[in-house]
């Protein structure tokens, strides 16, 4: 914080999501947009679609958002891809 911001201040973006993630009565995460996922799992957007192609992740097309399912996401985490 500078030195020269006012004490009253009312919080910034960053701020009001760091806020709003820390609150215990958000719901759990349905799914995951792609971007996300593949920064969270460390592979990249290609990567992602060539594992896509082959079937080892489920996505789910909600309109033209593609989604991966939280229950997917879970899979990978434990089992790996």
């Amino acid at each position: 914080m500078s030195q020269f911001s006012s004490v009253n201040r009312s919080p910034n973006r960053a701020e009001r999501r760091a806020a709003a993630s820390n609150k215990s009565d958000t719901p759990e995460r349905q799914a995951w947009r792609v971007r996300e996922f593949c920064e969270a799992i460390g592979i990249s957007n290609s990567t992602f679609w060539k594992y896509v192609a082959a079937g080892r992740i489920h996505i789910i097309r909600v309109g033209r958002r593609v989604l991966v399912p939280a229950a997917e996401a879970a899979r990978i985490t434990a089992e790996g891809l």
